[in-house]
């Protein structure tokens, strides 16, 4: 038998063993596959320029960026996944070692054997990013709102690229297996995983820690979100840091002391088979504290970024929170092309029948005043008009009256800071004083493009206030804004584009400080498609994560088989029954698998929590949120079944 018979007879006797090693390899392969599919459509390129150019640029980017990730976590998750196989193969070469085979020849075999799998994992992964490829493509279409159906495409340069690349990163491997089973002595190898394992002696204090650093950094994620004197960046990374130290010691120190301290409680203990599972387990988390870390770490990570941008990506009215107009423009006073313009827009949009609900707001910034902060103000005629458009509240001034309204979207507790000590509003230019009767919190204005308070003062007072062009005084020129108000904002994303298209003929006009056009559908689709290709590079780069995390504790299961089955054949002997013993196993299973997700769940819940109460009232979280954690934790749940199955299945063969 040559080398390569009995590298590909090992692999073929071996598949069950290498089974989940094998799938997560070609499941990175896979979403690398995908991402270079995304890469190189030419449709998909396409439709995102139709809206902006940069936004192609950031695709392309956002999936290169992706692919390296991937590469990269997938070069050391199949070292590891190859070191945990081959340690658990120690005897075996040891046996061939006594037989004669020399240190050359096996390490010849291992590279044959990582090869052959390595190149099934890239065919099996190419094939399984075709054969799945129009639905990732029809999830892209609706995600980046594209008109045009994205059509089945074969990118051969990806095709190229992906084995090109997993090629190398298994032939590295590969030539590096030998370290991973590198001893001194031939008796090492054939003892193989029958070294007794130390007994677990957990710290108090730093199970203390572990609570202590916990508790804290929940704490501070709760003083950050809700005290604005605790909004700082240093707090923010305190919480990060103290999570993760908390975190760490937590599996390795505080989970085993619970475990020990109930050993000592004898009437637990000697209830049942309890017997069995609380000292097993203890040994277990022990021995894999740093793996459940791990897990715990980057599934927090991959759920807080998942969510947060889910989340973003179905909220429609968070583009309408700041602005309460589908389409607007905004003129200064020197603007020449302001007749024109408004002309040109009108006639669109009574065209296209959203001439209506129109609203035409002029307003006139104060002269800075010693003790008053700069501001803007409009008739009280002004803000009834538009203020009727949206069924909101008439005001009625008095001579000596100003009711102040924001210029920013605001909580009635931030308006209230913002305008606390504003009793009084001085109009410099007249030299009256007025006194702000009322403050409304009502948004008529889009955000950002006037000051935060805007005060409306009576009719006659603010026709008196003298007006300049901005050639003569920058900051003393009245400012346009014609608005219009359409309930659904995506209907008016065509005659938008056409009065976009018409009023910025040329790169000069762009960049024309005098007068801007906004659309609301326009911003909207720009940002659906912003956090549509962030839903897909995080979504599948998180998906990697989490299957290969899930892997790992395949992995350490089944480094321990050999003893598992040596010890359940003896306790099997003392009469140990098939029930009893899927329940041991169930119980320990369920501990190992969910352990480090619960408590990645109660970090990211946490960080939802935290993000829910900064955004308050103008953007709601939950939903999204909850089915993030719901998909991930069912992706969880199905693999624990099918592992347990099959676990629980080798063990009761070796019953007696």
């Amino acid at each position: 038998m040559s080398m390569k018979d009995l590298a590909l007879s090992n692999v073929k006797n071996r598949k069950r063993s290498y089974g989940a090693h094998f799938f997560s390899s070609s499941f990175a392969v896979m979403i690398f596959f995908i991402y270079a599919i995304l890469i190189y459509h030419p449709q998909l390129k396409d439709g995102i320029q139709a809206t902006s150019p940069s936004m192609a640029k950031f695709a392309t980017m956002g999936m290169q960026v992706s692919q390296y990730v991937i590469v990269i976590f997938s070069f050391f998750f199949i070292m590891y996944s190859v070191s945990a196989f081959l340690q658990t193969r120690k005897k075996e070469f040891g046996l061939m070692m006594m037989l004669g085979m020399t240190n050359r020849q096996l390490n010849r075999l291992l590279f044959i054997e990582n090869m052959i799998i390595g190149c099934l994992s890239i065919v099996t992964g190419i094939a399984a990013g075709l054969l799945f490829s129009k639905v990732f493509l029809f999830g892209a279409e609706k995600l980046l709102m594209l008109d045009k159906g994205l059509k089945f495409f074969i990118p051969w340069k990806g095709v190229g690229l992906t084995f090109g690349i997993f090629f190398l990163v298994f032939m590295i491997i590969s030539l590096f297996t030998s370290r991973f089973v590198r001893v001194n002595e031939m008796i090492e190898l054939l003892k193989g995983d029958r070294k007794p394992k130390k007994e677990p002696k957990p710290s108090i204090f730093l199970s203390f820690l572990a609570l202590l650093f916990i508790g804290a950094s929940y704490i501070l994620v709760y003083l950050f979100a809700t005290e604005p004197s605790f909004a700082e960046l240093h707090i923010l990374l305190a919480v990060v840091l103290f999570a993760i130290i908390g975190t760490y010691f937590l599996f390795s120190q505080l989970n085993v002391f619970v475990m020990k301290k109930l050993q000592k409680n004898e009437a637990l203990l000697f209830r049942r088979t309890n017997m069995l599972t609380i000292p097993e387990l203890t040994y277990r988390m022990r021995d894999n504290s740093n793996m459940f870390f791990m897990i715990a770490i980057v599934s927090a990570v991959a759920f807080t970024a998942v969510g947060t941008i889910a989340a973003a990506g179905n909220q429609v009215n968070l583009v309408k929170t700041g602005n309460p107009y589908a389409v607007y423009y905004h003129s200064y006073g020197n603007n020449e092309q302001e007749n024109e313009h408004v002309a040109l827009i009108e006639k669109e949009m009574s065209n296209a029948g959203f001439a209506n609900k129109k609203a035409h707001l002029a307003i006139k910034p104060l002269l800075h005043v010693e003790g008053q902060n700069y501001m803007e103000v409009m008739s009280a005629s002004t803000f009834n008009k538009a203020s009727q458009l949206f069924n909101g509240q008439q005001i009625s001034l008095s001579e000596n009256e100003a009711v102040l309204i924001p210029g920013t979207i605001m909580n009635d507790v931030d308006f209230k800071t913002t305008a606390d000590g504003m009793d009084t509003l001085l109009i410099g230019e007249l030299n009256e004083e007025l006194q702000v009767s009322d403050m409304i919190n009502e948004l008529i204005v889009p955000q950002y493009q006037f000051s935060n308070i805007i005060a409306v003062i009576p009719d006659d007072i603010y026709d008196r206030i003298p007006t300049f062009t901005q050639e003569e005084d920058d900051f003393r020129s009245e400012q346009q804004l014609i608005g219009y108000v359409v309930d659904d904002i995506l209907t008016t994303t065509n005659v938008s584009q056409t009065i976009f298209d018409k009023i910025y003929q040329s790169e000069d006009v762009m960049y024309n400080g005098s007068f801007s056009f906004h659309s609301l559908a326009q911003d909207y689709i720009m940002s659906k498609q912003m956090n549509g290709i962030l839903l897909i590079v995080g979504l599948l780069v998180g998906i990697v994560f989490f299957v290969s995390a899930s892997s790992f504790i395949y992995f350490r299961l089944y480094s321990d088989v050999d003893r598992d089955r040596r010890q359940y054949r003896m306790i099997s002997k003392l009469g140990l029954t098939r029930k009893e013993l899927s329940k041991v196993l169930t119980t320990q299973l369920f501990i190992l698998f969910f352990a480090p997700i619960i408590v990645a769940c109660i970090h990211s819940g946490m960080a939802f929590f935290a993000l829910q109460q900064l955004l308050k009232d103008m953007w709601s979280i939950a939903g999204t949120t909850l089915i993030v954690l719901a998909f991930f934790l069912a992706l969880q749940i199905v693999y624990y079944l099918i592992i347990r199955w099959r676990y629980v299945k080798m063990m009761q063969r070796e019953l007696v």
